[in-house]
């Protein structure tokens, strides 16, 4: 069966090539979608890890009284540190402020952060940060200020010093404009002097080797690792727990995309139904003749079902080809077009976009492309197996 297989389609040589490419397009395309797909999850993924850190411990009731603080001891970072070896831990310290420049005032939130830690170059993107304050642009706007100026700093509630006059040392672009609008970056030690003496509200965790979001387990068991091991009074919670509205735009976005590979899949399929549909109903005179001589209904609906396997076999493999072949392209590194690379770095999406594949959906595409070409064979090959011979003949006749 296998060897008049291979005949029939090397007797259409055209007709199975066109076949074996549409599978091929339907492979390649897919798998070409998916690492674009994994690229744009990856990429918000180690952009909101890096400006939160994939793990934060705070004291609990931080959200319901943002002014709980805690001076977090050395015990408890070495805690951390045993618990998930080759970590870093970082301190942040957030507190309200009023914020005035010349002409008027703005609340703030002030943020301390250490100096070149992994914080301070992902939130500040390089602007210095060893002296004065660090302004989001938006409020630097709105305070008529810049480098070179100064700002009056008035912290309410504070355990230290309360107020202060700081020089403006640089301006920055943040990923959300309404974050941008109250963005105060201090060096820690001068945001501790200010508002709690040796104290921070949060300590940032990050772990090592962790950077696509398909690793979002790992990042879980640190969590329970690290919940076991804390005291009682402090609360580990995840980057997405941190902030939800950043988790449920990844969300958002990750269904968006898979909706519309999923919708390229469907529009795959039914180009692959019409043509291998087209291509097996042109052969009815073909299998007739089967039919006469002697061949059984099932044989014939099996040599259809094989010839449509080896076609598809063929074709993806070379779609596979194709396929990684732009995969290998993307992962090492693309950029959007100017236009919308300017409107997605609005939601965080970094500039470079890595691409990424895993075998599970290189699984799916050729699952799902062999399911729709085995579809696409089931009527004709059913057709062929009912066929009466001289009917066959004289409707090609015909």
């Amino acid at each position: 069966m296998i060897a008049l297989a291979w005949r029939n389609l090397g007797r259409a040589r055209a007709r199975s090539l066109l076949t074996a490419l549409v599978v091929a397009l339907v492979v390649a395309q897919g798998l070409a979608l998916l690492s674009f797909t994994w690229a744009t999850v990856n990429g918000y993924f180690a952009v909101f890890t890096a400006r939160i850190g994939h793990l934060v411990v705070r004291a609990e009731g931080y959200e319901e009284r943002p002014l709980v603080e805690r001076a977090f001891s050395a015990e408890v970072r070495e805690t951390i540190l045993q618990a998930l070896p080759g970590a870093e831990v970082v301190g942040r310290l957030l507190w309200p402020a009023l914020v005035a420049g010349a002409r008027r005032s703005e609340p703030a939130v002030l943020t301390g952060l250490e100096p070149g830690g992994r914080l301070a170059k992902s939130l500040l993107k390089g602007a210095p940060l060893e002296e004065g304050a660090v302004l989001g642009r938006a409020l630097a706007a709105r305070l008529k200020t810049g480098p070179d100026g100064l700002v009056y700093v008035y912290l309410p509630e504070a355990l230290g010093e309360g107020s202060g006059l700081l020089p403006v040392a640089a301006t920055a672009e943040l990923l959300e404009k309404r974050e941008e609008r109250a963005f105060l970056a201090v060096p820690l030690a001068t945001a501790a002097r200010l508002a709690a003496p040796g104290r921070v509200s949060e300590l940032a965790v990050f772990l090592p080797g962790v950077v696509r979001f398909s690793e979002q387990d790992r990042v879980e068991a640190a969590k329970r690792r690290l919940s076991a091991v804390l005291p009682q009074d402090l609360e580990v919670l995840r980057w997405d727990e941190t902030v939800p509205g950043l988790s449920g735009m990844v969300g958002v976005f990750r269904r968006m995309m898979l909706l519309f590979v999923g919708v390229f899949f469907v529009l795959a399929a039914l180009i692959l139904l019409n043509t291998i549909y087209l291509s097996l109903s042109e052969r009815v005179r073909e299998f007739g003749l089967y039919a006469a001589l002697g061949m059984t209904p099932a044989r014939v609906f099996g040599l259809v079902y094989l010839e449509t396997l080896l076609l598809t076999l063929v074709g993806s493999a070379i779609g596979l080809l194709l396929g990684g072949a732009i995969h290998l392209r993307l992962a090492r590194g693309f950029a959007l077009p100017p236009g919308i690379a300017e409107n997605y770095a609005e939601f965080g999406l970094p500039p470079v976009l890595y691409g990424a594949l895993y075998p599970a959906d290189v699984a799916v595409v050729l699952a799902f492309t062999l399911a729709a070409a085995l579809l696409a064979a089931f009527r004709p090959a059913y057709l062929a197996a009912r066929l009466e011979p001289v009917r066959a003949m004289r409707h090609v006749a015909g």
